[in-house]
């Protein structure tokens, strides 16, 4: 339900954000983490070092920069107001937090159920497609679908290139599902979000000279592209600290990695370890 309904939103939000920077959904990805991270302290009863802590504050506040000079630098824009760019970026909000609920209750369902990952997967399908189904007979699918036929309706390549990209589509979405529940399983959800915001430096500038971002007035705005790429450099950058593909060794911010917890534990001899042993017992 929670996949659907920000589906949903999702799609009302491309239709919304019409006088809106395209990337600003993405640039906003980094929400999904700081939701997941709420139900992963207080639901899954997880912890949270400081390297987690340092990570989050960072995204955090890079996150509410990019906010401000979206307000900046949207009002400059002809037909933007504050309160179009404030109702844009609340629905992104919304949608980002069902992301990593979505995400959540899967992470909570393979820990504590012990349920199969693809049984999951499975009815989350079977679900989603009869959700999918009543939103598909709505007149905005049906009437773009019979338009593209009535245009192209003495061109049957078009009709038949249309049936294998849905087909195609189905086949693409089936393999990204499986790369999400397989990843939010090995790791955690924090993690399966920081593949949809790592690679934003490389999609910005693919936006910006490709795509035609980052104007205001039908004229590239430099600093509006430059501060948005730091900004989604130093999101991604600690995204990478905070699921620990990056380890920092400054400000004890490297003691509660795995990698160092596991040196460590190499390091420590068998009677070390049995008094290790011995302490926690204590303590219980």
């Amino acid at each position: 339900m929670f996949d659907s309904v920000q589906f949903l939103i999702s799609d009302i939000a491309l239709t919304y954000l019409g006088y809106l920077s395209i990337s600003i959904c993405p640039r906003l990805y980094g929400i999904s983490t700081i939701s997941a991270v709420f139900f992963y302290i207080y639901a899954l009863k997880l912890p949270v070092y400081k390297h987690h802590q340092i990570s989050l504050s960072i995204i955090g506040i890079c996150l509410i920069i990019a906010i401000i000079f979206e307000f900046i630098f949207g009002i400059m824009k002809t037909f933007v107001t504050a309160g179009y760019i404030g109702g844009s970026v609340g629905i992104i909000i919304v949608s980002q937090i069902y992301v990593s609920c979505t995400d959540s209750i899967e992470k909570y369902l393979f820990e504590y159920d012990y349920m199969d990952p693809f049984v999951v997967l499975m009815y989350e399908g079977i679900f989603g497609y009869l959700l999918s189904f009543i939103l598909f007979i709505s007149n905005n699918y049906i009437n773009g679908i019979r338009k593209f036929i009535d245009d192209h309706k003495d061109e049957r390549e078009y009709v038949i290139g249309l049936i294998f990209s849905l087909i195609f589509y189905m086949i693409i979405s089936g393999g990204k599902n499986v790369f999400r529940i397989v990843t939010n399983r090995i790791y955690s959800p924090m993690t399966k979000t920081l593949s949809d915001y790592v690679l934003n430096p490389i999609y910005l500038i693919y936006y910006c000279f490709v795509r035609g971002d980052f104007k205001i007035n039908d004229k590239l705005n430099p600093w509006y592209f430059s501060i948005n790429i730091v900004l989604s450099l130093i999101i991604s950058f600690f995204g990478c600290v905070y699921n620990e593909f990056i380890i920092l060794f400054c400000c004890n911010l490297e003691i509660n990695t795995h990698d160092q917890i596991s040196k460590r534990a190499k390091n420590l001899k068998p009677f070390e370890l049995t008094k290790v042993d011995e302490e926690m017992d204590e303590d219980e």
